[in-house]
C-alpha cells in the first residue's frame, strides 16, 4: 500500500492487513471460506467452489438487514442445490428440473448485469425535467 507523505508519520498506527485465500484446494476438495470464517466444501473443483460461493453471496445481499447470516449459510449448507461432494456421496440423484426451477426463480430476482445496464441506459435517456 502506497502512503502519502502526510501518512508516512502516521505508518506506526496503520493496521495490518491480513489477507487469507477464499478459494483452498485440498485433499477432499475445494473448500470456499466465508466472512464468518466458515469453510463450506468440499466441491469437485474450483469452479463449482466459486459458483457456490457467488450464489451465497447473492443470497446473502438479498437479506434483509438484521437477518441472522450463520443461519442463512447454514440452510445453504443444506440446500440439495449448492451440493457439496461429500453430501453427493450415497445420495439418490436430485429432481434436477425442480432445482433448476428454483435457481429461475431466484435468478429472476437477483439483478443481472443485462437488468442493471438496461436500468441505466433507460435513466441516461429519460428526459429530464426543468
Amino acid at each position: 500500500m502506497d502512503l502519502r507523505r502526510d501518512d508516512e508519520a502516521a505508518e506506526d498506527r496503520i493496521p495490518d492487513i491480513v489477507r487469507t485465500a477464499r478459494f483452498v484446494q485440498t485433499d477432499e476438495g475445494w473448500f470456499f471460506r466465508t466472512r464468518e470464517g466458515i469453510m463450506l466444501g468440499p466441491y469437485g473443483n474450483e469452479f463449482d467452489a466459486e459458483l457456490s460461493a457467488s450464489l451465497l453471496v447473492a443470497q446473502l445481499a438479498q437479506a434483509d438487514p438484521g437477518t441472522d447470516t450463520g443461519r442463512l449459510i447454514q440452510n445453504f449448507m443444506t440446500d440439495p442445490a449448492n451440493a457439496t461432494l461429500t453430501q453427493l456421496r450415497g445420495r439418490e440423484p436430485q429432481d434436477l428440473a425442480a432445482i433448476r426451477a428454483r435457481h429461475r426463480r431466484a435468478n429472476s430476482q437477483v439483478p443481472t448485469f443485462q437488468k442493471a445496464w438496461e436500468a441505466i441506459v433507460r435513466l441516461a435517456t429519460a428526459p429530464k425535467n426543468v
